[in-house]
């Protein structure tokens, strides 16, 4: 009789650990410049803000659909500041200066932009983050359970509803942490007020933006056993906090208002 798996293998198997997961956000860009030369030959501009982030939820590597490039002209005709929408031709890795990583931020286009049709060009994209120092990952899923009782039976049915998704990660602060919180939860100053020279302003967004997200594992060999992908997300505010003789930190409190979906590798 066959009892399952042999307990051999089972005793061989790798227990993953901390190191086997990382959590990363995406934050959206609407037509931030990018940067390149405009002259009728240069067909390559760069993302300020990258990687570039697969939108969609069966995606792992970006494509040109998860870019809009647009051309903008100041001045002449058509009229100042109309957009006129580019043709991609491909995404580009580029030399990720801090780390020397191969990341996607750059896209080429189909054709060379001319400065008599466009003065600058712009993206709309999600950039995609990491958090710098994740303490935890908990994510809890609870769907709406109606308990039926009926007559004549001492039986209990269960109707099945809604499903909340959620994930709490804590994140100890570090130098990128401020840059993170800006980024997630705080949109232009809107005050009369002149900015201080040398600074920029901003200041927290009354409802939170809508995010994208993915959570991928892998084994010991940093190969990827499943990535869980998120669409639709929103972060509850927070504000760093700190205590004498411990790291600061902050919470990353993420509500998922869509279905997640789990890519898995197809075995060789």
């Amino acid at each position: 009789m066959y009892f399952g798996k042999n307990q051999e293998l089972i005793d061989e198997m790798d227990i993953l650990m901390n190191d086997s997961v990382r959590m990363y956000v995406a934050v959206p860009h609407t037509r931030e410049a990018l940067l390149g030369t405009i002259d009728g030959t240069n067909k390559l501009f760069t993302l300020k803000d990258y990687p570039l982030y697969p939108q969609s939820q069966v995606k792992l590597t970006p494509s040109i659909a998860d870019i809009i490039v647009e051309g903008v002209l100041a001045s002449g005709t058509p009229p100042v500041n109309a957009y006129t929408v580019l043709t991609a031709s491909a995404i580009n890795e580029i030399t990720d200066v801090p780390t020397g990583d191969q990341v996607p931020g750059a896209v080429e286009l189909a054709t060379a932009p001319a400065t008599i049709a466009a003065t600058s060009i712009v993206g709309t994209f999600f950039e995609q983050i990491e958090p710098f120092v994740a303490q935890d990952i908990t994510p809890t899923v609870k769907q709406d359970d109606k308990e039926i009782k009926r007559i004549g039976s001492v039986n209990i049915m269960h109707g099945y509803g809604s499903i909340d998704y959620k994930i709490k990660s804590d994140q100890i602060i570090s130098n990128d942490s401020v840059q993170l919180i800006n980024k997630l939860l705080y949109g232009p100053y809107t005050g009369n007020d002149t900015v201080e020279t040398g600074y920029t302003a901003a200041q927290q967004l009354p409802k939170p933006i809508s995010l994208k997200g993915h959570i991928p594992i892998t084994d010991d060999y940093d190969d990827v056993i499943g990535v869980f992908k998120f669409d639709k997300c929103k972060i509850s505010p927070d504000l760093p906090g700190f205590k004498q003789g411990d790291a600061g930190k902050f919470t990353i409190d993420m509500s998922v208002q869509t279905t997640p979906v789990l890519l898995t590798p197809i075995a060789a």
